[in-house]
């Protein structure tokens, strides 16, 4: 549900979740519908999701910051200076179908961390198919590791108010729905220069898109974000990386993201790129200005900023190869060697140093997101090629349901029925309640009159002899 009747678990300031799973038992945070397992990365908004409310430090104005949509009556704030602060445990953890509104245009993330300390231990968390972003950071410092978002609306990592905690393995699954792979900003709009900057550290990310063609942005590092990305794999994505130009404040050494990356605070190193952008060094980097000087004109970017960065893009060993054969169903490079030699100087005792770059070790058969996740719940193998599978991949394909969701006045259902048997299709709503059955179906195909149908999710089965022969889910909206 929306609104008065969406749902979301909030942990306060103060409070603290133990959630801590197995890699054969998760813990699942998920929408009630999905109890009979026909829900898949279409199926978003069905409830609110998860948020973690902490006293550790940011750069908001104020102490008693609320989440967007959160109702006031709620009394559930954010923000503190406990750099300590401990909101508790996750671990193999699944957050599935979230990102319902709790206020009209205010949908929630499936995982949103407002000031979460570094005493708090978040570990093996997946985000899947919410409606808004995966997982986004109000600050804090808690340092993650092996967090996986998948066919999100929005972007699969957001970070605002001056995030500084570092993660490794983390991986974002995008589809031509989403957005940004990482959406990172500084400050708020009303505290731009507030303290502290953000600094965050990353290493060993795989963020794999729908397609060079398909597909939205890379990162989008706005102003005064000076963070880092080290011996990570970006792949299959329309454009590269968006850096914000803001000129240097009064009497300061900060400025833009651009301007952070130029003094050598923010840092992108011993990274690998597969076909991101025009598959070019090149193509890969843009200097953009959308903050005002004065009241009426941009701030000029310089003329030389992306001839600068090509240099740079090579001596900070980053390299172009679209040929490492990623894609979203495999998220290991068929070649350990393209992205092996990772280099871990500077990076402190938290980050564990692996033989390889990105999120996934290909020198071993299986993936840490197999048995436990719904975006790879199998990490299953052929003798060539290591291939992760969907678990909704594993449905059978002998049902079509097209539009689905549906958008038009007619819903066609074709099936395999080679020998002209007999069937029956029956149309029940997410609750169980029984809404029509078509009898008699000797044809391989039929419609449906989505004018008998009002908006909301419907179960639908096949029926032979009174065997079910498929199931699946209808959205109508």
């Amino acid at each position: 549900g929306s609104e008065a009747n969406a749902s979301a678990l909030i942990i306060k300031r103060g409070g603290k979740i133990n959630a801590v799973g197995t890699a054969s038992e998760p813990i699942v945070f998920t929408s009630i519908l999905a109890k009979d397992n026909t829900l898949d990365e279409v199926d978003r908004g069905l409830w609110g999701g998860l948020i973690i409310l902490g006293y550790g430090p940011h750069n908001n104005t104020g102490n008693d910051n609320a989440i967007e949509g959160i109702p006031d009556e709620e009394n559930a704030y954010y923000g503190g200076d406990d750099p300590l602060d401990n909101s508790g445990i996750l671990k193999f953890v699944s957050i599935r179908h979230g990102g319902s509104e709790l206020k009209p245009d205010e949908e929630i993330n499936g995982l949103t961390l407002g000031a979460v300390g570094s005493g708090t231990s978040i570990s093996f968390v997946e985000v899947f198919a919410n409606d808004d972003d995966g997982i986004e950071w109000f600050g804090g410092n808690v340092d993650t590791k092996n967090l996986l978002v998948a066919y999100c609306s929005d972007d699969a990592f957001d970070m605002d108010e001056g995030v500084s905690g570092k993660g490794q393995f983390w991986v974002a699954i995008n589809d031509a729905d989403s957005d940004n792979f990482g959406e990172h900003d500084g400050g708020p709009s009303s505290n731009r220069y507030g303290m502290p900057f953000a600094r965050p550290v990353m290493s060993n990310v795989t963020y794999i898109g729908p397609g060079a063609d398909a597909g939205k942005r890379t990162l989008t590092l706005r102003e005064f974000w000076g963070g880092q990305y080290h011996n990570s794999v970006f792949a299959e994505q329309t454009n590269g990386l968006r850096l914000d130009y803001v000129e240097e404040y009064e009497g300061g050494n900060l400025g833009g993201s651009y301007t952070l990356w130029n003094k050598g605070i923010l840092k992108i190193e011993n990274n690998v790129f597969q076909n991101v952008a025009d598959g070019t060094a090149d193509g890969i980097f843009t200097v953009y200005s959308d903050q005002k000087s004065g009241d009426t004109d941009k701030y000029p970017v310089p003329a030389d900023s992306a001839m600068v960065f090509v240099d740079y893009f090579a001596s900070a060993n980053n390299t172009v190869n679209n040929s490492l054969g990623l894609s979203i169903a495999n998220p290991v490079p068929a070649n350990a060697a393209d992205v092996s030699d990772p280099v871990y100087d500077g990076l402190d005792d938290f980050f564990v140093n692996v033989s390889y770059k990105g999120a996934f070790n290909p020198f071993v058969d299986g993936l840490w997101t197999g048995g436990w996740t719904k975006t790879y719940a199998s990490d299953i193998f052929n003798d060539d090629v290591k291939t992760g599978f969907k678990s909704f991949m594993s449905k059978t394909n002998e049902i079509r349901v097209y539009p689905n969701p549906v958008s038009t006045s007619v819903v066609t259902v074709s099936f395999e029925n080679v020998n002209a048997v007999s069937h029956s299709f029956e149309l029940y709503s997410a609750d169980g309640k029984f809404v029509k059955s078509i009898q008699d179906i000797y044809s391989d195909s039929f419609t449906i009159d989505r004018d008998d149908l009002t908006n909301g999710l419907y179960i639908y089965k096949l029926v032979n002899d009174n065997t079910i022969v498929g199931s699946g889910k209808l959205m109508v909206r």
